[in-house]
């Protein structure tokens, strides 16, 4: 049965094994001979800042340099070679500086190996010298880089359009690395920049965040929202309108007291009325009754002269 077998996958893999048996050869010599050991420093930038802490972003170029110490200057006229190895990828005779894209976040191993070749020592003249009495000088370093993904996709939502009174309630989600250090603060629009810092921070390894908020009174407000990853740090801003509140309230009360009033209204009117009534028809009838307490012959209108003669006579 024939397998194929990828030429250039071979050849990593026979290089990467060489770098590891050399690596432990490395180790071994430097435990026995300690004076030819090389020390220095693996610096770490990225967009040209030195990152203290090494934690770097993804999808960004990283440069990788190792500074030599160099006391006794022995290293000046010695002939350096470098290897590297990142994630099991070997990198020969690049240097002491080696520029690398972490692609895939999470935690990367760098090894570097350093031979210095010094020349021989002692006087070309002398009859023991020899060129093939090069010394050799050793160096093995290794660095644990973090690769974190930068923050992105970040999205916020609620109602930003209040009443006075109303509980502002946004809801912060994002994409990236974590953990995610997150705050807020509120600005009003009048109020020029802040500077950027908040008093309290949350922490969480998952990038979702609440923000909850009462305004004191109506007007337009900023709510400015910090994001950071320790890769990335990423400013929003968020403007709410607070409007004067014109609340629905409930109309039963009103409404029955309304009615109530009406109907007392009401029962008065026709009170009011009934009892003119009443007495309009009462008067009616004395109008119209006859009282008939005299003769019809008393009710002719006289003279003072007749009226008094009949009485007159009745003494005579």
């Amino acid at each position: 049965m024939l397998i194929s077998v990828d030429p250039y996958r071979h050849d990593m893999i026979i290089a990467s094994t060489l770098t590891k048996i050399v690596f432990v050869v490395l180790v071994t010599s430097l435990v026995k001979s300690s004076q030819d050991l090389i020390s220095g420093k693996l610096i770490v930038q990225q967009d040209g800042k030195t990152n203290q802490s090494s934690i770097v972003s993804t999808d960004v170029n990283t440069t990788l340099v190792l500074v030599l110490n160099d006391v006794n200057r022995h290293l000046q006229t010695a002939k350096l070679s470098f290897t590297w190895t990142i994630e099991d990828k070997p990198f020969v005779d690049v240097g002491s500086n080696l520029s690398y894209v972490f692609s895939t976040p999470g935690n990367h191993t760098v090894h570097v190996v350093v031979v210095a070749k010094l020349p021989p020592r002692g006087d070309p003249k002398d009859s023991n010298y020899s060129d093939d009495d090069d010394m050799f000088m050793w160096g093995f370093f290794s660095e644990q880089i973090v690769a974190k993904a930068p923050i992105y996709n970040v999205n916020v939502s609620g109602n930003v359009y209040l009443h006075e009174e109303d509980i502002l309630e946004l809801k912060v989600i994002c994409s990236g690395s974590g953990p995610y250090e997150f705050c807020w603060e509120v600005l009003d629009t009048k109020q020029p920049n802040s500077s950027e810092r908040c008093r309290y921070h949350s922490t969480n390894h998952n990038c979702s965040f609440p923000v909850t908020h009462v305004f004191p009174r109506p007007g337009f407000y900023r709510i400015r929202l910090f994001l950071s990853n320790g890769v990335d740090r990423r400013v929003e801003n968020i403007d709410v309108n607070v409007s004067i509140s014109i609340r629905t309230r409930s109309f039963a009360p009103i409404v029955i007291s309304v009615v109530c009033l009406f109907l007392l209204v009401a029962f008065i009117i026709i009170f009011v009325v009934n009892h003119h009534y009443q007495l309009k028809k009462k008067r009616k009838l004395i109008e119209v009754a006859d009282f008939d307490f005299q003769s019809s012959i008393m009710l002719i209108k006289r003279s003072l002269f007749r009226t008094l003669h009949p009485s007159y006579m009745s003494l005579s």
